[in-house]
């Protein structure tokens, strides 16, 4: 249901949760029935598998694109943590996009809807500021705009599950 002109919304920081957070997984579902009560969602998924990845497939579903603000995506501070360790390899934003069970919510909905959305949460009931990390656009895939003002695709990453893989 996404729409070409929707904002992007994610509603907590990503990344790093193999350092245990997995293991205390507290799904936004109150936040998501807040949320579907108070603002025209278009669109919405969890971040179970990783955040390009799980966008992507939401984009997918929708038959739109998702241009994302590489800069405005949280991270949260197990994804920085895990970037620093010697032989890990990836930068924080790395494991922001690609890593899973974040168990976060990234929610397309008009930009007006959006920037409320993002005002409100920074007070209770909410527990997690939401963030906009982009904007849905006509076509398909992710991409992302460099200094420059460049449009370039970006790759979803994340954890493919065995059922997801194309059969040979």
């Amino acid at each position: 249901g996404a729409e070409p002109g929707d904002m992007l919304v994610v509603t907590g920081p990503c990344g790093g949760s193999i350092l245990g957070r997995h293991l205390a997984v507290q799904p936004r579902c109150r936040e998501a029935g807040l949320i579907a009560g108070h603002y025209a969602v278009h669109a919405a998924i969890d971040v179970s598998d990783g955040l390009s990845l799980d966008l992507a497939r939401m984009m997918k579903a929708s038959g739109t694109a998702a241009l994302l603000d590489l800069d405005a995506i949280p991270i949260h501070p197990d994804a920085v943590f895990m970037a620093a360790r010697p032989g890990d390899g990836r930068s924080p934003l790395d494991h922001a996009l690609g890593d899973g069970e974040d168990f976060e919510l990234v929610l397309a909905l008009p930009p007006a809807e959006a920037r409320r959305l993002v005002a409100d949460t920074a007070a209770a009931p909410f527990t997690q500021p939401c963030t906009i990390i982009g904007e849905v656009t006509a076509g398909q895939g992710l991409f992302v705009v460099v200094p420059g003002g460049e449009r370039r695709p970006l790759s979803p990453r994340g954890f493919i599950h065995a059922l997801d893989l194309p059969s040979q």
